[in-house]
């Protein structure tokens, strides 16, 4: 089966500073794969250059067997959801308006709704749990509820891949939980997601591959338990970790104490 995505020696540099290095992977739909690392490892660099936004020195992105450049702006944003690290609202515009951005791909003109599109946006915003607030104004609400709302904005286009930059990050415990669980029911559907994670909790209960990042290359990728147990990761992270095993088979990896 061919990959929905590919990268093929993929190299980005900023000025005389690599960024990325020689980064190649493949991935399947329905895939959860983490991306994991330490600040500045590359980790969003990565995603930028996955949704197309940062074109690459070398290498390639293909995604469906076609180059990512190739593909016409509106097309790939049908098909590529990106959620941003530190998205924004400069506007005092209602969270179901900010959800309906969403849908601008699939449209011919801002005022061309369907009832397709409609309905996607009322799935959005419920499985983002934003139902009662979506007459609110995003500028109103909460780190936590603004960043759900970015969240259901991505998935009221109906992306085959969606690429969000820590999209639990400034979630609280239920949130978190709730968003990797609809992450992960989204992959069950078919969907492939790519995130960044600091998480490794969250990344080894819920992720089918993680990639590990340090200095723009990838050290490791394989299987959370294969990654989350390896002495790459105290190399790579520069602490000691110590695992817990909450239930039979599956452990998880608790930083422990810095190394010297």
């Amino acid at each position: 089966m061919s990959a929905l995505l590919s990268v093929s020696q993929v190299g980005l540099q900023f000025g005389d500073r690599p960024i990325l290095q020689d980064v190649t992977t493949s991935v399947q739909a329905g895939e959860i794969i983490g991306i994991i690392g330490p600040n500045g490892a590359g980790k969003s660099s990565l995603l930028k250059v996955l949704a197309g936004l940062l074109v690459p020195m070398n290498g390639e992105v293909r995604f469906d067997q076609k180059a990512l450049q190739e593909w016409r702006e509106n097309e790939r944003a049908r098909r590529i959801g990106y959620l941003a690290q530190s998205a924004s609202a400069h506007w005092p515009l209602s969270v179901r308006t900010v959800v309906e951005l969403g849908r601008l791909p699939w449209r011919r003109g801002w005022f061309a709704r369907d009832s397709a599109g409609s309905a996607a946006v009322d799935r959005a915003l419920s499985d983002a749990d934003l139902i009662g607030l979506e007459h609110r104004l995003v500028t109103e609400l909460s780190g936590g509820e603004y960043m759900r709302a970015m969240i259901a904005r991505v998935l009221a286009a109906e992306p085959e891949l969606i690429l969000a930059d820590e999209p639990v990050a400034a979630l609280d415990v239920h949130h978190q939980l709730h968003v990797m669980e609809l992450l992960r029911q989204r992959a069950a559907n078919g969907v492939t997601v790519m995130l960044v994670l600091h998480d490794l909790t969250l990344a080894s209960r819920f992720c089918s591959r993680l990639i590990l990042l340090e200095q723009g290359r990838i050290v490791m990728q394989d299987s959370p338990q294969a990654v989350l147990n390896s002495e790459a990761l105290e190399r790579v992270y520069r602490v000691q970790m110590k695992t817990v095993e909450p239930e039979p088979g599956h452990q998880i990896p608790i930083p422990w104490q810095r190394l010297s």
